[in-house]
């Protein structure tokens, strides 16, 4: 079957070091992110068993932030069979458990990868993933909530215009909050004041009190 294959550009700097971990794909990209990707001109590759796409967990320059690799299975060099899944499917893994005789490569214990998986179709390592849905299943309900939740506010609590968008905005931020403990603790990232937004938070106080 055909895949895509491709790495976050940032990864072909460092592709040296992890090279006895995955293999050199056909191209560095930026459009290989999975915010980013999209099918049109990328280059593809045929894979005897499964496409692929491997979302890690790095730190660069003392920030953490997340590199990807499209291609087949095979790409994954010296891969653990017991840990991959036959369905179409995201999972996390531990990268002590992904690979064999991962002791030889000093991996920590709280290494790990996201690991998607398909063979249901041709090109299926797309943006389309399971990860994806959920970013989008998560803006369309935060969509309806701020619909229905100023709807409510505006008919049947009568407040200043400024006080109603100040409390969806808090109430906004503790559905977000809940949202992210609930789906992506499991990833071990330092989410919480990165995207806490404090600015605009500062901001929004300041902005009732004119």
């Amino acid at each position: 079957m055909q895949c895509y294959s491709c790495m976050s550009p940032y990864l072909e700097d460092q592709f040296l070091y992890i090279s006895h971990l995955y293999r050199k794909p056909l191209q560095f990209t930026e459009r290989c992110d999975e915010t980013r990707f999209y099918g049109d001109g990328m280059k593809i590759k045929n894979c005897s068993d499964m496409c692929v796409t491997l979302r890690m967990n790095d730190k660069v320059g003392g920030r953490r932030r997340h590199g990807y690799m499209r291609g087949c299975l095979s790409d994954i060099l010296h891969y653990n069979r017991t840990v991959v899944r036959e369905n179409p499917n995201c999972y996390h893994v531990r990268l002590r458990d992904l690979f064999v005789s991962s002791d030889r490569y000093s991996f920590e214990p709280t290494d790990n990868v996201m690991l998607c998986t398909c063979s249901n179709k041709l090109l299926c390592n797309t943006g389309s993933s399971i990860i994806g849905r959920n970013n989008r299943c998560v803006k369309n309900f935060f969509e309806y909530i701020i619909k229905n939740l100023s709807t409510t506010i505006g008919k049947e609590i009568h407040l200043d215009w400024r006080i109603k968008n100040f409390i969806i905005f808090i109430f906004l931020i503790v559905i977000g909050i809940l949202f992210k403990a609930v789906f992506f603790l499991s990833l071990n990232e330092e989410y919480l004041m990165e995207q806490f937004y404090l600015p605009s938070f500062i901001g929004a106080l300041i902005w009732l009190a004119l």
